[in-house]
């Protein structure tokens, strides 16, 4: 998969493909994982270690097996099979040298367990979305209180669901966003947002992938896909496409290829018999606009352009036969929570009064299937929408026993001086 996408983005040359910052390993101290690059032929001498994040520490990688695969131009897809047997439990940069020009890191890419991380236990996720670095303001401020919250509460896991630069066509603005990310102290999966992909006409006319995918790529990884494996659970991220020209805040969205790949995903999770998914893009693929109470209706505002009716009708029949699946998304800067009824076959918006502090189950009888919207961490949404005032992120509680709960984290604006809001 690594090799197919990294062809798709036009950005097959020397260097690290897997695991990156957004895409990262984790596993038990000791045991192997994979290690992937793209190296020119004849093969050099490679060597890669993994870095304590303040540099002091340094533990070297050893090579048990190696493959490499020819992919044209000169170029080798390597796959080697790695251990760091000397480095205790703990999050690490991946550092590697001997392919490009100069040493590679990977901040935060490799995370160490001190036992099985996909053993079934509680687990505990962070959700933030559209963090917007670049732009003027305040932002800034907020989003280093949400990512301060976020580490007081410890999660097992951070999803960061795009729109994490202002303008992605704006190079300068990650070498910012990676060293605010970097603060986190928990692995982090990270997709793009519309604002990822930039506004060239390129992007927007989905004539391919232009300078602002290519500047996210660079700064953290260029999956269109991708998974992990945590405490019996599936975790898989997707793009959602750039902006398209449209009033309704609308992105590209989901091709034949995208959901048909997304199909497997769940029927593969049933199969082996996963606790449940929890799939993660920036775009919404419900969004209301007006009203705060219950409502059935599917929104027109900040979705997705295509292949939103498929991708819900994949959740129903993952619901029909038992699975437990979450979408989480961002995109509109606001709050709400959608949830498959009790025939599973519609899905209702709760009522706004639920969107507080208190952690929320999701109860669905059929299933617990349900569609999470998440509000910035930078900035207020739309100023007459209830549920968009204020900037914040949720945590997700996944329990071995008990439904999926939601705790929602919200805050005011931030004041010129004085002390931040509590949470409301």
């Amino acid at each position: 998969m690594t090799l197919n996408q990294l062809r798709r983005l036009g950005r097959l040359q020397p260097g690290l493909a897997a695991p990156r910052f957004g895409a990262p390993v984790i596993t038990r101290a000791g045991a192997s994982f994979l290690l992937e690059t793209i190296e020119a032929e004849p093969a050099a001498p490679v060597t890669a270690a993994l870095l304590t994040p303040d540099g002091a520490r340094r533990f070297p990688l050893q090579v048990h097996t190696t493959s490499r695969t020819p992919v044209g131009e000169g170029l080798s897809a390597v796959h080697r099979v790695v251990t760091a047997a000397e480095a205790p439990p703990g999050g690490y940069d991946l550092s590697l040298s001997g392919i490009g020009s100069a040493p590679e890191v990977a901040p935060r890419s490799v995370w160490l367990r001190t036992s099985d991380p996909d053993a079934p236990t509680a687990l505990h996720l962070a959700h933030v979305t559209d963090l917007h670095v670049g732009s003027r303001g305040r932002a800034g401020a907020r989003l280093e209180h949400v990512l301060s919250e976020i580490n007081d509460h410890a999660p097992d896991l951070v999803l960061i669901t795009g729109d994490i630069a202002n303008n992605g066509d704006r190079a300068q603005h990650y070498p910012s966003a990676v060293r605010l990310l970097s603060t986190l102290r928990a692995p982090s999966l990270i997709v793009a947002g519309n604002h990822d992909h930039g506004f060239s006409p390129r992007a927007i006319a989905g004539r391919g992938f232009g300078a602002g995918f290519h500047n996210f790529a660079s700064a953290f990884h260029p999956f269109l896909h991708f998974g992990l494996q945590l405490a019996g659970w599936d975790f898989v991220g997707f793009d959602s496409g750039p902006s398209r020209l449209s009033p309704l805040v609308r992105t590209r969205g989901l091709d034949a290829e995208a959901l048909a790949a997304l199909a497997r995903d769940l029927d593969s999770a049933h199969a082996r018999g996963r606790r449940g998914v929890v799939l993660f893009s920036h775009t919404p693929l419900r969004s209301r606009l007006t009203g705060s109470r219950p409502s059935a209706l599917p929104g027109l505002v900040g979705g997705m352009s295509r292949g939103s009716r498929a991708f819900e009708e994949l959740l129903r029949n993952a619901a029909r036969r038992g699975q437990r699946v979450l979408h989480l998304a961002g995109h509109t800067h606001w709050m709400e929570v959608f949830e498959l009824d009790a025939e599973g076959k519609r899905f209702m918006r709760w009522d706004h009064r639920r969107i507080g502090a208190e952690g929320q189950p999701i109860t669905t009888p059929v299933a617990p299937v349900a569609l999470v919207n998440t509000q910035s961490a930078s900035h207020s949404g739309i100023p007459l929408k209830r549920n968009g005032l204020g900037y914040g992120f949720v945590r997700i509680v996944l329990d071995t026993a008990e439904a999926p709960k939601i705790h929602f984290h919200r805050y005011e604006a931030v004041p010129p001086r004085g002390r931040l809001p509590a949470g409301i």
